[in-house]
């Protein structure tokens, strides 16, 4: 299937209350997906599919230091990401934890499988 449009984002930046969302084709959305996880921020990536299933990277409070430390030291600070998919009535399917190293890898894992013109929603509170 060809790409629906030439930029992965689309026009549906809503920010507001403490909180942005954007929603990016799945073709283009590696790097924004990185950039968001990289935040010393809550934040939430989601695709739902058309099988009732839904994917999700969370990067929560407690997945991450209260206070981020100036570079080198954040380097050794905790900071990680969990990978879930959730199957029709809210059943757990998979469920992975990545750290720092595997953010990369948690990316790649959720991104698979999907068109390149299915649309993935990210929040950042």
């Amino acid at each position: 299937m060809a790409r629906l449009s030439k930029n992965p984002v689309i026009p549906s930046l809503i920010s507001g209350h403490g909180l942005t969302f954007t929603r990016v084709y799945s073709w283009g959305a590696a790097p924004f997906m990185m950039k968001a996880l990289l935040l010393n921020a809550e934040v939430g990536i989601t695709f739902e599919g058309s099988n009732g299933t839904t994917r999700m990277l969370i990067h929560s409070a407690l997945q991450r230091p209260l206070t981020q430390l100036p570079w080198p030291l954040s380097l050794a600070q905790p900071h990680s990401v969990g990978y879930s998919l959730i199957g029709p009535g809210q059943n757990v399917l998979e469920r992975q934890e990545f750290g720092r190293s595997g953010i990369s890898d948690a990316i790649e894992l959720f991104l698979s499988g999907l068109d390149e013109n299915d649309i993935i929603t990210i929040t950042v509170e």
